[in-house]
């Protein structure tokens, strides 16, 4: 009951404080903090459809088309490639450019940069980019959840070594990152990648502050990693939302987790402190197919299957998890992303989809494993795939508490946030002198006043100037 009253509250103090920002800066909660109107599994049910440009479908449960019948994601899609991307000799220009900042600012220093590492493809390219392309010095940084396969961990050791790199490898505590793992799988909802997710970007920025560096180069990219389906994947920044989920279906108190919270993300890190991610991979015409080849004969490079399947889990999570219980396939958004950047054909990626995602013996040894080393029986699994699905908007969230108007407050008052003891005593000095500078000016005004009197009445016969001095005087105040 206790805590039902502290939520109220909390409610109401966040409606106070929404209607206040609304009024003050005009802003609008975004429609992505809204839960969706159709959830999962729904749409596909009952109608399906699917996009006449890429392979996205209704298994989408939020897809809509236009009078083409081309999908929001493709049309979003145009957008971001033509905002954030530059593929020709002036982006890499603005990228070099970059790189110079970077490594004035390392001066003096044992890194000038920090890249994350996973033995991916795009990890392991970034890392020969920033090398052999751009001559930084990065600190090159690496996460074990304990799930990499050998080929990963022969990967990783083949970049820093032909590339002579130092690494830096945190290693979380297995005991209560697998518990974090099943809470995902036991509440039922659909992005069980983020407890990975967000463990490596907490890893990379507080590694940054730790070395004190101020750029992170990233290997995420837009032209093929965008239009998943936000019911499939949200909430990877949210703090909240993931300590909710522990508590409801876990087991163990997370004290060792790598995290970072709603403020840290998007107001301390960015502009308090100043740190920056850099995509090198929207600086250049990445492709992938290229990359893998000049990686296998400069790095040693091995692939490892399809994408993010340098992990066991993630394997297991894409080609079984969400295909059975949310009718999700990952492979959907990861192949549009291709069909729009024209390296594959649409009639390929359908000819791609009609093949199963993963062997049929490898996907039972990977669902044995999985579930043995994350504690899990068969049954309760099955019950898991049973229940109804849920959504990140089902379980508390900061999102919830912390929507675009505290971000637009926060970025009005980012002095104060830098240094509140310095800007409180300003203001409170400024609020002093303007109080002297008022009664100046009243002062002033009053002696305009009087000297422009004056110099009328000297002009004027005696007797009619005293008269009207005399009325002047007499006037009754208002």
């Amino acid at each position: 009951m206790e805590g039902s009253h502290k939520n109220r509250l909390r409610d109401r103090i966040v409606d106070l404080f929404d209607e206040k920002l609304s009024k003050r800066y005009a802003t609008e909660i975004s429609p992505r903090f809204q839960p969706p109107a159709v959830r999962p599994g729904e749409q596909s049910a009952t109608t399906y459809r699917i996009c006449k440009r890429c392979v996205m479908d209704s298994s989408d449960p939020e897809i809509t088309f236009d009078d083409e019948g081309v999908c929001q994601h493709c049309r979003n899609y145009d957008k971001q490639i033509a905002l954030y991307v530059k593929r020709d000799a002036a982006g890499w220009a603005e990228m070099e450019a970059i790189a110079e900042t970077i490594r004035k600012e390392g001066e003096g220093k044992p890194y000038d940069c920090i890249i994350g590492l996973s033995g991916g493809v795009d990890s392991t390219y970034v890392a020969y980019l920033v090398v052999k392309k751009l001559g930084l010095r990065p600190l090159a940084v690496h996460m074990d959840n304990g799930w990499n396969t050998e080929i990963a961990v022969r990967n990783i050791e083949n970049v820093v070594t032909r590339l002579g790199i130092d690494l830096h490898t945190v290693v979380l505590d297995w005991e209560e990152f697998r518990d974090l793992q099943a809470s995902f799988i036991r509440a039922g909802v659909a992005d069980c990648e983020i407890p990975t997710d967000h463990a490596i970007g907490a890893v990379l920025y507080k590694t940054a502050i730790e070395k004190g560096v101020r750029f992170i180069i990233g290997g995420s990219n837009l032209a093929t990693e965008q239009m998943v389906p936000r019911t499939w994947s949200s909430g990877h920044g949210d703090w909240r939302y993931i300590r909710t989920l522990q508590k409801q279906f876990g087991s163990k108190k997370l004290e060792s987790y790598p995290h970072y919270t709603f403020w840290e993300h998007a107001i301390y890190w960015p502009y308090v402190r100043e740190m920056r991610m850099v995509y090198v991979l929207n600086y250049i015409e990445y492709n992938k197919i290229e990359a893998i080849d000049l990686m296998k004969a400069e790095l040693g490079w091995v692939s490892y299957g399809d994408k993010h399947h340098e992990s066991i889990y993630t394997r297991f999570y894409q080609t079984q998890y969400l295909i059975e219980k949310f009718g999700a396939d990952k492979r959907r958004p990861h192949l549009s992303c291709l069909i729009n950047d024209h390296r594959m054909t649409r009639d390929e990626a359908l000819a791609e989809l009609q093949r199963p995602p993963i062997a049929e013996e490898i996907a039972k040894t990977d669902r044995e494993f999985v579930l043995k080393k994350l504690g899990l029986t068969e049954a309760e699994y099955a019950k898991v795939l049973a229940a109804p699905p849920k959504t990140y908007w089902d379980f508390d969230s900061d999102e919830k508490y912390f929507p675009d108007k505290a971000y637009h407050w926060a970025l009005h008052n980012l002095d104060l946030l830098k240094n509140p003891v310095r800007v409180l005593s300003g203001r409170a000095w400024k609020s002093v002198c303007d109080g002297f500078a008022a009664g100046f000016e009243w002062l002033r005004v009053k002696w305009l006043f009087i000297w422009l009197w004056v110099k009328i009445l000297v002009k004027l016969p005696f007797r009619l100037a005293w008269r009207i001095l005399k009325r002047v005087i007499a006037r009754p105040k208002a």
